[in-house]
């Protein structure tokens, strides 16, 4: 039986994710720790909306809402711990388990409302609209993390997959970056 083949994944490059992170410095603080959460933390947008103050320490995640209520740390990037702590000082008062991520009516951020913001803020920053999802933020942060490292099981665990073939995807990307190299031999 041949093998279903898998469409790769869709991800911002650097100008991009400059220029969504541009759009969200100037929208609000929760926009931009909402765009932070998910290219830096590589969290699912169900993931980030159900993070709480509780889950943060001074250097990482504790992702407890996961695919079958899986818990995993993600390390906090200095971009990501410096925009919680900017919308820390701003959201008064911050009980200890109360949503990092609320609405303007101060309501926890739905799942279709943080989708609505990403895809206002993509279009702000002229995004494609194809990569105006915030999962598109979670394959950027996987490719980011596998093009630094290279190392397929570091980018398994911190995205919190059970299973290898499912981090597999990401490594197209290690692939365009030999073949890049290989074209620049002489």
């Amino acid at each position: 039986m041949a093998r279903k083949s898998r469409r790769l994944p869709k991800f911002l490059g650097a100008a991009d994710l400059t220029a969504l992170l541009e759009a969200a410095h100037v929208s609000s603080p929760r926009d931009y720790a909402l765009v932070c959460v998910l290219a830096y933390a590589g969290l699912r947008v169900a993931e980030a909306c159900a993070l709480t103050w509780a889950d943060i320490s001074e250097d990482r995640l504790l992702v407890r809402h996961g695919k079958g209520d899986k818990e995993r740390y993600v390390p906090l990037a200095p971009r990501l711990r410096a925009a919680l702590a900017d919308l820390d000082r701003r959201e008064i008062p911050v009980l200890r388990h109360s949503p990092v991520f609320l609405s303007r009516l101060r309501r926890p951020l739905s799942v279709r409302a943080a989708q609505h913001i990403i895809e206002r803020l993509c279009l702000a920053a002229g995004i494609d609209r194809e990569l105006a999802h915030p999962h598109s933020l979670r394959h950027t942060a996987a490719t980011m993390l596998l093009r630094r490292t290279g190392n397929i099981r570091l980018v398994q665990r911190f995205l919190g997959h059970a299973s290898i073939g499912t981090t597999e995807i990401y490594t197209h990307v290690v692939f365009d970056d030999l073949a890049e190299a290989v074209e620049r031999l002489e």
